[in-house]
């Protein structure tokens, strides 16, 4: 074929090209005008876009944040109200899930305290602690019960409460056997539970002022226990491999050393171990 001539055509062609490229400049300016214009208007369009991300991903609670800062009169307002409806029923289902999980927890506590420390296979009456254990149970079993309203072992749990009322009694105030017996039961494992049994201590202190002294031992008691609690964290972090020189993991270490420091620090009676909180700063700054 002939070889077109490249006089006019050429030059309407690039003319062609020019009026083009002036179009999607003139469309992008108008998009980033659109854009800028949707920040100034309260931001909806990016909380309501930024909330579906979050939704998607899971994060339930910052999703529904989000959701919940778009504002009535906005246009997006009426989809933002019907994914804050989907992601609070998210968070409820969630918060169910975790409440009966720690219910069963508790419960399983419950047994465990009377298979292996109130009943003892019939011959637990013989056994010296065996009042004062029956009313660390009791304690778990009101617990369970302040806590669970309506739960499905309420039932369960309230004839276990019949059944041992005549061993202990929760109205009268405990003896150094009761405190004692709730140290030795409560403050153990990941989740110790210091501030219960200071306050069991104060209990008894209040009831029997002459045994101040006994009252004290077992202040120090708990402190040696936060101690060894302490002393339990950091060998877990370094059996873990968190602390290994050179190979550090600070996020876990951050994570394990305040969670120790959140179990005790501003318990009267209980001082948080100086080493936990050099460690937390050390590993916050990233070592």
């Amino acid at each position: 074929g002939r070889r077109r001539s490249s006089g006019g055509g050429g030059r309407a062609k690039k003319k062609d090209h020019t009026s083009l490229g002036a179009l999607l400049g003139v469309v992008a300016v108008a998009a980033l005008a659109a854009g800028y214009f949707a920040m100034q208007d309260g931001d909806a369009p990016s909380a309501f876009a930024q909330g579906i991300d979050l939704e998607g991903q899971g994060r339930y609670e910052e999703a529904e944040a989000l959701f919940a800062s778009v504002p009535a009169g906005d246009p997006m307002y009426a989809d933002a109200q019907e994914h804050l409806e989907s992601v609070r029923g998210q968070l409820k289902g969630l918060r169910n899930q975790k409440s009966n999980k720690r219910a069963n927890l508790v419960y399983e506590l419950i047994k465990s305290v009377e298979k292996n420390y109130v009943s003892r296979g019939g011959s637990g009456h013989e056994h010296p602690d065996y009042a004062a254990n029956t009313r660390y149970m009791l304690k778990r079993c009101q617990e369970f019960l302040d806590e669970y309203p309506g739960h499905d072992r309420e039932s369960e749990i309230k004839t276990i409460m019949f059944r041992y009322s005549e061993v202990a009694s929760l109205s009268k105030p405990p003896t150094a056997a009761d405190v004692q017996a709730e140290i030795n039961l409560r403050v153990f494992g990941a989740k110790p539970g210091f501030r219960q049994v200071l306050t069991t201590i104060d209990e008894f202190e209040a009831a029997h002022p002459d045994q101040a002294s006994t009252a004290r031992q077992f202040r120090d008691e708990m402190q040696a226990r936060n101690v060894r609690f302490w002393n339990d964290t950091k060998a877990e972090m370094e059996g873990r491999g968190y602390l290994t020189p050179g190979a550090e993991k600070w996020q876990q270490v951050a994570n394990d050393c305040q969670r120790y420091l959140e179990h005790v620090e501003g318990l009267p009676g209980l001082t948080p171990v100086t080493e936990a909180k050099t460690l937390l700063d050390k590993a916050l700054a990233g070592g």
